[in-house]
């Protein structure tokens, strides 16, 4: 039951850091994109690099109480972030290729690399050394 319950309050932490990142991201994605009329690729870039450095420093204080952001954390959020940059734009230019609005676009390509976020910041990017 303890580990349930450790893993419940690591999603809500989680959870709340990613609602940061990913509104922020959000926010600047459809600034450049749908406002600024920058093309996809750059708007994507550009609020994404925004986020992973809120992320690395909201995980690493909140998330997951490292104290501090180590070397191997930042080594393994970069690569996280590197395989996480190209399925979101994967899935992002796949939602408005199908003609979706691209704030529907985004929010379910924030929505389905949340997932992918937890595991992988779990398992591998935020554990203790």
């Amino acid at each position: 039951m303890k580990i349930i319950k450790s893993y419940i309050l690591l999603a809500i932490r989680h959870s709340f850091v990613s609602i940061i990142c990913g509104t922020t991201e959000l926010c600047l994605f459809l600034l450049f994109f749908s406002m600024m009329d920058i093309k996809l690729a750059y708007s994507y870039i550009l609020s994404f690099m925004t986020a992973f450095f809120l992320g690395l420093f909201g995980h690493s204080y909140l998330t997951f109480s490292l104290g501090k952001v180590a070397m191997r954390n930042l080594i393994f959020f970069l690569f996280q972030c590197i395989i996480v940059f190209f399925v979101g734009y994967f899935l992002v230019n796949f939602f408005i290729s199908i003609n979706l609005v691209p704030s529907l676009s985004k929010i379910l390509q924030l929505t389905i690399t949340f997932f992918l976020n937890l595991i992988f910041g779990k398992i591998f990017t935020f554990r203790n050394a």
